[in-house]
């Protein structure tokens, strides 16, 4: 991979500066699903990556404020 690929990629780091929130915001969206947020193209180096084409306009679609209520934990009845 050539640096100006490198250079086109955001890990949740860079991400999150982009956006003005922590590393674990980030990690939290994806795990809740938030619809504004795209899945990641790929990883590196067991981190989730994303292309910038893919995150155009992010900030003109993001929901400001919570992501929402965590995921319920379902309990099978015995």
């Amino acid at each position: 991979m050539h640096d100006d690929q490198l250079d086109d990629l955001y890990d949740i780091a860079r991400l999150a500066r982009r956006l003005g929130v922590e590393n674990a915001t980030i990690r939290v969206w994806l795990s809740r699903g938030v619809p504004w947020l795209p899945r990641p193209d790929g990883r590196l180096n067991g981190g989730a990556v994303w292309r910038a084409t893919s995150l155009e306009g992010i900030e003109q679609r993001r929901v400001k404020g919570r992501p929402g209520p965590k995921p319920r934990a379902t309990v099978d009845a015995v």
